[in-house]
Formats: structure tokens, sequence, C-alpha cells
């Protein structure tokens, strides 16, 4: 691998990955949660430029797993680790409804209550109570990864992909989830990205050329796209609504997964000078709390909600562009909030807090373990 860390492991281009990403996620929350990709009969272009992006940013979630597991396979397990980030989460969630509550107390009900003040229990953000379990079977995945070797790894990536892209793809178009992947929403989905990535670490994989890559991905992209298009144009005609439309376009799909192993090889071997790395690394760490953020869920379902649907009246040519600002926004916004609560975590030495509280849950399991054994 092309060395672009500047004397250290960490590597800039998955940081930079990271922060593009979720910038893409931003965009899926804009054009369907926003209200922006909504059908109009009287304007279907926009419909397809709006699903175009939907499709180009698909795979970010995938692309974030691929890190987890790519980064974490060397990591030393830490509880801390998991405390700090439960903090960040629970800070933010209680943070932003004690505001809007008090402005708006007629968006507040018992459920929302409690996913507010119990994120990882309630499912509040998917994907952190997905990665929260993942997190406490690090050490035993990581352990059984080391063991195996090169040849079984890639099979077993093999193996994965088959079983749980490939084979699952065509019973989704029919609402079939045997394997119990919700389309990718899923602590199962996370934990095989964990894997994938793990992998192509243990192995340390060659990347094919940073131009085959964006290839591949921009191929892939247009295939899942244009069967879309042609798919629900044919299924409208025959059965007077559309089907089958999303069997290309889901997290757990062939496109979509070949789609994140792209991006993720070209940015690994992305080479980015120093003064432009400080920057990555400094936003990258900040990433998650634009998910965290925006995807609140008094926020998602009281003003993201069906907020750009004007969007779908524009134009072909002209939704895209409002589409991607509206994202920035969003996306620079939550970036900002969230730095000014890493500083105020520094200055409050929260990161200390954690460490001392994680070496005493620490000893305290292996103690536990001990008296098991």
């Amino acid at each position: 691998m092309t060395d672009v860390n500047h004397g250290t492991d960490r590597n800039d281009g998955i940081d930079l990955l990271r922060i593009v990403s979720m910038y893409m996620i931003t965009i899926l929350h804009v054009c369907g949660q926003g209200g922006a990709m909504v059908r109009i009969a009287s304007h279907p272009a926009t419909y397809y430029a709006c699903w175009l992006l939907e499709t180009m940013c698909m795979c970010a979630v995938n692309c974030y797993g691929l890190i987890s597991g790519y980064v974490g396979v060397k990591s030393t397990f830490r509880p801390w680790k998991i405390l700090l980030l439960w903090l960040q989460v629970w800070f933010w969630s209680v943070l932003i409804f004690l505001g809007l509550s008090s402005f708006h107390p007629e968006w507040v009900t018992p459920e929302i209550a409690r996913k507010v003040f119990f994120p990882a229990s309630f499912k509040t953000y998917w994907y952190f109570s997905a990665y929260a379990a993942l997190f406490f079977l690090t050490p035993f995945i990581n352990r059984g990864i080391a063991a195996l070797t090169k040849k079984m790894r890639c099979g077993l990536m093999l193996a994965l992909f088959l079983v749980f892209s490939v084979w699952t793809m065509v019973p989704k178009a029919f609402s079939a989830d045997f394997l119990s992947l919700v389309g990718g929403y899923s602590f199962v989905w996370i934990f095989l990205l964990y894997v994938w990535g793990a992998c192509l670490r243990e192995n340390e994989t060659q990347a094919p050329k940073k131009r085959t890559c964006l290839l591949m991905y921009f191929s892939m992209v247009l295939l899942a796209w244009i069967y879309k298009i042609l798919m629900e144009n044919a299924t409208r005609s025959m059965f007077g609504e559309a089907r089958y439309g999303r069997v290309f376009v889901t997290y757990t799909a062939p496109t979509m997964v070949i789609c994140g192993f792209c991006l993720f090889f070209f940015f690994r071997e992305l080479s980015l000078r120093k003064t432009v790395s400080k920057l990555i690394r400094r936003l990258s760490g900040a990433a998650f709390g634009v998910y965290i953020i925006h995807t609140h869920p008094l926020i998602w379902e009281n003003i993201l909600k069906n907020a750009f649907s004007y969007l779908r009246y524009m134009k072909t040519p002209l939704v895209i562009a409002p589409v991607m600002l509206a994202a920035a926004g969003i996306f620079a916004a939550c970036m900002l909030l969230e730095q000014a609560r890493m500083v105020l975590f520094r200055v409050c030495r929260i990161r200390e807090l954690c460490v001392l509280a994680g070496e005493k849950l620490e000893k305290g399991f292996a103690r536990v373990v001990d008296r098991m054994c």
C-alpha cells in the first residue's frame, strides 16, 4: 500500500473517506427524508436525477462499515472508547431534546423520551445501536480473523458476498428478507462490513489502480440506476405501479457492495499533503457527530421531514445542485456544532474520565471471567 500516512499508522485517505461518506449520507437524507425525490407525474426526469444522486451515495454506509473493520482489527480493545462514544451520542440526544422541546412541547411523546434518554437500547440511531453491540465482540472477531490464513480470509470474504449480498438480492425484491438483513439497517450487516474491512487489512490486499476503482464505481452506479428506471417504467405500464426497482439500490445489493469496495480502495491509495492531512484528521473525528445531530428524532421527524419537497418540482438540470448544497449546509452546520462539543469535552476532560472508568470496568470484567474459569 502506498505510504500516505507521513510516518504514522494512520491513513489520511481513509480519514477523508469518512468525511466524504458522511456527506453522502447527508445527501441520502435530503433526497429521502427531505422529500426531494418523490416522483411527480409532470417532472419524471427530476425524479430520475435525484435517484442518480441517491444511487451514487447509497454505498456510503458500506464505506463506513469497511473503515470500522479496517481500522478496528489493528486497534487495542479498550472499554473507555465505547463509553466516550456513548457520551457523545447521549450529549447530543439530550441537549437537542431539551432545546427543541422547550419551544415545541407538542413534539414530545413518551416514545421520543425513551429514545432520547436510552439511545442505544431503543435504536434512536440504528448505526450506533448496531456498532455498540459489535464493539464488545471485536476482540474475538479480530483474533478469529488473524488466525485464518490469507487464502481462508479471501474465501470468507467471497462466501459472505455470495450468501448475504448476491443470494438475498432477488428475494429482497419480493419482500422476502430471509436472512434478516433489513436492507442493511441491522447489526448483521454492520458485522459483515466489519469482517470484510478486517480481512482487507489483515491480507494487505493490493488495490486496483485508482482509475479502475472509479470506472468500476460509476459502472455499478449506472447499472443500478438504469435498471431502476427501466424496471419501474415497465412494471408501471404492466401493473399500474412501480415494482422491483430497488433490486440493485440497497445497502446489501451486490452493486452497492462493489461500489463501497471501489471507493474504499480509491481513497486508501490517495496521497495527501501534510497541510491538508491535518485538516482532514480534525474533520474526520467530527464526522460521526454530523450523523448524530441531524438524525435526532425531533429534527428527523419535525424539521428535516419533507423540508426539501419543493425540489421535486424543479427542472432536472437545476435540482442536483440544490440537493448537494442543502446537504452541504446541513453537513457544515453539524460539523461546527460537533467541533464545539469536542472542545467542551476536552476542557471538561471527559476522555480522561472515560479512560479511568474504562480501566475499572476492564479489571472488574477480568475478575468475573477468572472466577468463571
